[in-house]
């Protein structure tokens, strides 16, 4: 794989349990003639892992990070921007999981109509 260009880009990671949100600035990789940059490394990649966005949390807070957390996958969500334009979204998922979870069959249904 050739990466062709980045940009920089502001990823949003939500707090689940308390629904605060920091802003981490990253940048994201154009590979191969692709028309958009990669996003792997944060939907299935180790940013994906909620060790990670742990640490990018609570650096983003000018906190100290502890690096013994353990891995998992739904403590954090992230939104991701390309200045305002939003590129890749978690925090809807989340909610509607959240919320089909909280309220059983009928609000499942609807979700997946």
């Amino acid at each position: 794989m050739t990466v062709e260009k980045s940009i920089d880009v502001a990823i949003h990671i939500r707090k689940n349990s308390s629904g605060e949100i920091r802003i981490w600035k990253d940048a994201l990789f154009y590979f191969d003639g692709s028309e958009f940059p990669s996003i792997f490394i944060w939907e299935d990649g180790n940013y994906s892992c909620d060790c990670n966005r742990h640490i990018f949390f609570s650096q983003a807070g000018n906190e100290d990070a502890d690096f013994d957390q353990d891995c998992s996958d739904a403590e954090y969500s992230v939104n991701i921007y390309d200045g305002d334009k939003l590129i890749y979204s978690e925090f809807d998922a989340v909610v509607r999981q959240n919320t089909t979870a909280k309220s059983g069959t009928e609000e499942k249904q609807k979700w997946n109509s």
